[in-house]
This record gives structure tokens, sequence and C-alpha cells, in this order.
């Protein structure tokens, strides 16, 4: 019985260790510095635009009566309006980058890998 309950803590402790966030905009907000060449500016406006999409994205769900064929879209649109913000803010070399780590994070998701899942 001891050995049983040994295990399951364990097994909880360890996947509390390794669970990340689902999604951080401070994080994000570093990555896209770090991938970008973002100045502190940038990487401040970008975290705003990305707690803003986050907090949108809660309250959609929240206020969501089980229908996830209706909320994708809303989503996705909410998204979608996040990243044109983001894009006012970088420069034209930044804007190709940004364009491409998109598109990659696009290809992740239909592979089944989001971010911070193939870490």
């Amino acid at each position: 019985m001891k050995l049983k309950l040994f295990a399951i803590l364990f097994i909880v402790l360890v996947l509390n260790i390794f669970a990340q966030p689902r999604f951080d905009p401070k994080e994000q907000g570093k990555e896209l510095k770090q991938l970008l060449t973002l100045n502190d500016d940038q990487t401040r406006e970008i975290e705003i635009i990305l707690t803003e999409m986050t907090e949108e994205m809660k309250k959609l769900r929240e206020n969501n009566t089980g229908n996830r064929e209706e909320m994708f879209p809303k989503m996705m649109k909410i998204r979608e309006e996040a990243n044109k913000k983001i894009e006012i803010l970088l420069d034209k070399d930044q804007k190709k980058k940004f364009k491409k780590y998109l598109e990659e994070r696009e290809i992740q998701k239909r592979k089944g890998f989001g971010p911070g899942r193939n870490k």
C-alpha cells in the first residue's frame, strides 16, 4: 500500500515539475525578443498584446456553452488580430522572421506539436 502511494506521489511530482504553462505572454515575449531581435519597447508592447489576447480567449472559453466548433473561429480571429497588432510594431526584417515563426508554429500544430511540447 505504501509503495502504491509513493508511486502515485512520485508521478504527480514529476508531472508538476515538467508541466509548462499553456501560454505565458511573458515567456512568449522573451522568445520573440530573442528570435526577432526586438528592443525593450517592442517586447513590452508585444507582451501587452499577448496578455490582452490571452484574457480575451480566457473569457471566450469561460462563456462558451460547450460548442468548440463555434468557438474556434472566434479564437482564430482574436489570434489574427493580435498578430496584426504585433506586425505593426516590427520592421521589415522582423516581419519576415515573424511570418516564418507563425508558419513554423502552424506546421507544428498540424503535426500535433504545439509550442512548448517539442522542447
